[in-house]
């Protein structure tokens, strides 16, 4: 459906974004993460027709949208737009705001389509009234509605939640992938918000340093991520130092908490098809420990000591300092009520441990 290659976004001829290969199937849902300035706006605005790269190839739906000869203007790309401001009409009704993108077809389809997409989004009854009359989620899903009306190939949304209430965005993130998939549509989606991406998204790109560091799916992402800037970036985690040791014929990496066969743990280099380096006796490495990493061993020799803790109803999630100064993170079922400057047994588990 979506596919991207070689894309430069930029300013007076200086890149500020490269995007090397991205492709997003029919039907699928994409978000795009980063921190600010990073380039999402910029890159939905690009897909979408309003601004233009500097270089490289957008494929919509089989079709070239852009490359270095053509350049498909934004109205006729058959691409749904959600602003971050949701760019609703103040003096037009629900159902006049829905119509704004369908004036080419007769009154009668006209009416049809409006009804039906104010169904399915479940605002049937508001079709007559105005958006300062709605609530914040209500106007969001106006927008959405606006966005579907004419059928587009793929809906591009800009931080839709991010003016509403956590709990509320939490519901309308899933309410919407529901939707989205019932209808089959296509969409790329710009959030800040991790877990509004983990809890939607089919792949998920991170932009950082001016570039799509990887673009995959949230297992991946957080399991497997490419490099320690996607690592830091995604998710909850800290990095143990070790150290590679020969052991019977065999490469170990040397961590305060365990020692790992270099065969049994993933080196981010073999993730994104780069061949894995060769690592030297005495090296030193990082090692990514994600707080489900980290397990609660009453009986373990290793104990660590509570620095600081969250609690977050089913668990909490604490800081431990470990023997060597390092500090780890580690979530716990919340009946393992421990206090700041408590010690407690803890373990390694070294299913997901990747090294860098």
């Amino acid at each position: 459906m979506l596919t991207i290659q070689n894309l430069n976004l930029g300013y007076d001829n200086k890149t500020v974004l490269r995007i090397d290969d991205l492709q997003l199937n029919k039907g699928d849902i994409g978000c795009v993460l980063g921190p600010s300035g990073s380039g999402k706006s910029s890159f939905l605005h690009v897909v979408s027709g309003i601004n233009s790269p500097m270089s490289g190839s957008i494929h919509l739906n089989q079709r070239i949208v852009f490359d270095a000869e053509v350049n498909v203007p934004a109205s006729d790309r058959a691409v749904g737009m959600v602003f971050q401001d949701l760019c609703l009409f103040p003096h037009m009704t629900v159902a006049q705001n829905v119509a704004y993108g369908l004036h080419s077809i007769v009154k009668a389809a006209r009416d049809s389509r409006i009804e039906e997409v104010l169904s399915l989004v479940e605002l049937s009854d508001f079709a007559s009234r105005f958006p300062y009359e709605l609530s914040g989620g209500q106007q969001q899903r106006v927008a959405i509605a606006r966005a579907l009306a004419p059928r587009p190939e793929i809906l591009l949304m800009d931080e839709p939640f991010s003016s509403l209430d956590p709990s509320l965005r939490e519901q309308l993130a899933s309410d919407l992938r529901v939707l989205l998939k019932k209808l089959g549509i296509t969409a790329l989606i710009v959030t800040h918000d991790q877990q509004e991406a983990f809890a939607m998204a089919d792949k998920i790109a991170v932009f950082a340093d001016g570039k799509c560091q990887q673009w995959g799916s949230a297992y991946d992402l957080y399991h497997t991520p490419v490099n320690q800037d996607v690592a830091t970036f995604i998710g909850e985690g800290t990095f143990l130092k070790g150290q590679v040791v020969e052991k019977d014929g065999n490469l170990y990496i040397s961590t305060a908490l365990a020692e790992l066969n270099t065969q049994e743990v993933t080196t981010a280099n073999t993730i994104d098809a780069r061949e894995t380096p060769k690592l030297s006796i005495g090296e030193t490495v990082s090692v990514l420990v994600r707080p489900d990493d980290i397990l609660h061993r009453d009986k373990s020799a290793h104990k660590a000591t509570v620095v600081n803790r969250q609690f977050r109803g089913a668990h909490i999630m604490y800081t431990l300092a470990i023997s060597n100064g390092d500090e780890v993170l580690c979530l716990a079922p919340s009946h393992h009520d421990h206090q700041i400057g408590e010690a407690f047994g803890i373990s390694l588990d070294v299913q997901h441990l990747i090294y860098f």
